[in-house]
């Protein structure tokens, strides 16, 4: 067995500056809308944590978005393109933007 090669670890664990995919069912059309459809940058990542009652929480991520129309910008807050997101909600995520559009579109046709 020594021709067997060891591959790159495979997870596709989050880091900063990644392009990600949100899907987010907990706001209303427009907003829904423009999360889903659009492809955002981590711009942090907080750690997994404990609570009080010793239930493991995922940590949140932090997204930037681009171009956000001025109906949604309050949203986002005053001054900040960035709204946090939970790391379970990651659709696609890729090091550059064409690559999460590929992932998305693979993922539609189920290749």
């Amino acid at each position: 067995m020594k021709y067997i090669k060891t591959f790159e670890d495979l997870k596709n664990e989050p880091q900063v500056g990644d392009y990600v995919l949100i899907k987010t069912v907990a706001a209303d059309g427009n907003i829904k809308n423009f999360i889903n459809n659009t492809i955002g940058i981590i711009d942090y990542i907080q750690p997994d944590f404990t609570n009080l009652f010793d239930k493991k929480c995922d940590g949140n991520i932090g997204v930037r978005y681009k171009n956000i129309p001025k109906s949604l910008q309050l949203w986002f807050g005053k001054g900040s393109n960035v709204r946090q997101f939970l790391k379970k909600q990651i659709v696609a995520i890729g090091k550059t933007e064409e690559e999460v559009k590929q992932k998305v579109q693979s993922n539609k046709f189920n290749i």
